[in-house]
């Protein structure tokens, strides 16, 4: 395990013991033990929370150069773009996490399913309970917690989708607003495209930690929701739908699978440029 994927997981896993009271007082989500992912925690890290809250970036968007961007809670709010966008960042870790633990690498899983822990969820806590969201940061250390362990795939798998069901009941919480509920998708679908490619770039370069397994992710989500709102966006404006299947068509090359960057994928230019084009077709949808 590299040093910044240990303080990674040290810090959200820290954090989602001594910050989460739904996880600490067990929930009504199932009992969850918090003392067990914190000791997978305790025989892999080498360091301390307080190295863990330390040193160097090594995730796009710390540095600002890549889609790992955070969320705007304030925003998230009263913004159903933006709210739901935050969503998105969460299934993007899980949909990341479960390709990885099926393709063998369950310290990459446990990592993708406590991230979002600490960096989204808590920033979000008191909004999902203004919009009577059921908790289920619970349901999210869980999944970590089974990935740490490495139990088998039909378990980790199963505990990383009833998270994905917690996001999609969350997501019918969304802030109600004036905007057509394509133009809403299409622009949710539209960021995840940007921090796809973004992602894309910097793991081409090489020098960004896990940047490859987080576009995956980002990939993932962008795909299940433009195609879920496919024949809306394509009744509201067909050629904004072509701009937003074509970045999905050069996304699938560029993230074939979980395991690692297509070996002739496309070249990071064209990605931004596609994801450029859906921005501005998006707009005002």
């Amino acid at each position: 395990m590299t040093q910044w994927r240990r303080r990674r997981l040290w810090t959200s896993l820290s954090a989602a013991a001594l910050l989460s009271p739904t996880v600490a007082m067990g929930h009504d989500q199932g009992a969850v033990d918090v003392d067990a992912p914190l000791s997978h925690m305790a025989d892999m890290a080498a360091a301390p929370l307080a190295i863990a809250q330390g040193g160097e970036g090594g995730e796009g968007g710390e540095g600002g150069e890549g889609g790992e961007a955070g969320v705007d809670p304030e925003r998230a709010a009263r913004d159903p773009v933006a709210y739901l966008i935050a969503l998105d960042v969460i299934r993007a870790h899980y949909l990341a996490g479960i390709g990885a633990y099926r393709a063998g690498n369950a310290e990459a899983a446990a990592e993708m399913f406590v991230h979002p822990i600490a960096e989204i969820y808590f920033d979000l806590e008191q909004i999902f309970a203004s919009h009577d969201v059921r908790p289920f940061d619970g349901l999210m250390v869980r999944a970590g917690d089974h990935a740490f362990s490495k139990k088998p795939v039909p378990e980790v798998v199963a505990a990383a989708e009833a998270v994905l069901k917690a996001t999609e009941d969350a997501a019918s919480h969304a802030p109600k607003s004036d905007r057509s509920k394509a133009g809403v998708e299409a622009e949710v679908a539209a960021d995840m495209i940007e921090r796809a490619a973004l992602q894309y770039r910097l793991a081409r370069a090489g020098d960004a930690g896990e940047a490859f397994l987080d576009g995956y992710g980002y990939f993932s989500a962008a795909a299940a929701r433009a195609n879920a709102a496919k024949e809306s966006i394509k009744a509201r404006d067909s050629r904004a739908w072509d701009k937003i299947s074509d970045a999905l068509d050069l996304l699938e090359k560029a993230y074939p699978n979980a395991e690692r960057l297509a070996e002739n994928g496309p070249e990071p230019a064209a990605l931004l440029a596609a994801s450029s084009r859906v921005a501005l077709a998006v707009r005002g949808l």
